[in-house]
């Protein structure tokens, strides 16, 4: 083999091996991927909860492991329902109250106190439930990807 023909066969191989890095940092690890997904859709339901707050000051919502629950209490199936709060099935714990200005965030509420603690019910998977002063209240998760603010005149 002459100098020149090593000369391309070292470049092609340099080549390939950049390629190859390169193409294996463009699709990260799964574990990895499913963090990056999980920290975007995050950062989307806080925004779209920033946005429902700003359009309805007066609304009932918190933020809870990363989804939105809007409170349910005018919702006929549920009150027929009559759903009972599960203690064995903590969802959360409200860490903060939302103050307008600020940013919304992880485990805030609008009108829930902090230290309010909400729990799954036993009737029906989806429906939250927390006592306010010896009264039950529901809740339903809330899927941003479906809804558009309206402001309310």
């Amino acid at each position: 083999m002459t100098k020149n023909n090593s000369l391309k066969v070292v470049i092609g191989l340099l080549c390939l091996i950049l390629i190859f890095i390169t193409g294996c940092s463009l699709f990260p690890d799964p574990k990895v991927r499913g963090s990056m997904q999980i920290e975007e859709r995050r950062k989307k339901v806080i925004a779209k909860a920033e946005e429902m707050v700003q359009a309805d000051d007066s609304i009932d919502i918190f933020v809870c492991n990363g989804n939105i629950y809007i409170n349910a209490e005018d919702i006929e199936w549920v009150n027929k329902l009559k759903p009972t709060l599960d203690q064995e099935a903590k969802l959360c714990e409200i860490k903060k109250f939302y103050e307008v200005g600020k940013p919304f965030e992880e485990y805030m509420a609008t009108k829930l106190p902090v230290g309010t603690r909400l729990f799954l019910s036993k009737e029906r998977q989806g429906i939250i439930i927390t006592l306010v002063d010896g009264r039950q209240i529901y809740y339903l998760p809330f899927f941003p990807e479906n809804y558009t603010t309206q402001r309310r005149r």
